[in-house]
């Protein structure tokens, strides 16, 4: 069942690459790159391109996003500015973050750099599994997250 479910959302991602206007409407996401200035959209935008195949894109936004990163012993988030103090808002920047490092094929090293984001990430989690906030759309991301690290690193160790 997953696997025809996947197939079937691939393939539907695939079609729409071609369309007309999601190719236009990512020319136009492109020709907004450059003011990187809202981490927010920045780490939003890095998905988006990760979807899309667009390498390059991402890459250019990745390098970006890992300048204002912010680390602290072994942890690694982002906020939306260095006096930004919203834990919920840095739990969905760095959510889109790690989807994009986690949706490309993510080599041993962006596992490690994930590692840093799954740690800070569980940090923030409360005692029910789940984030403290008002805001319900980042759960879910996270949590898919953490499993879908968790999955990638005892693939790895099979291995």
């Amino acid at each position: 069942m997953k696997e025809g479910f996947c197939l079937s959302i691939e393939v539907l991602c695939f079609d729409l690459l071609k369309d007309p206007v999601m190719i236009q409407s990512l020319a136009c996401l492109k020709e907004s790159l450059s003011d990187l200035s809202n981490t927010y959209t920045t780490a939003l935008l890095a998905y988006v391109f990760t979807l899309a195949g667009d390498v390059e894109t991402r890459a250019h936004l990745l390098q970006h996003l890992d300048t204002v990163a912010v680390r602290e012993g072994g942890f690694l988030y982002w906020s939306q500015t260095a006096a930004e103090t919203s834990a919920s808002l840095s739990v969905e920047i760095s959510s889109y973050v790690l989807l994009a490092k986690l949706s490309a094929s993510p080599t041993a090293e962006d596992l490690g750099y994930a590692s840093g984001i799954i740690r800070w990430l569980t940090g923030q989690q409360n005692y029910y599994g789940g984030f403290s906030s008002t805001q319900v759309r980042h759960h879910p991301n996270s949590m898919k997250l953490i499993f879908e690290y968790s999955l990638r690193q005892n693939q790895g160790k099979k291995k």
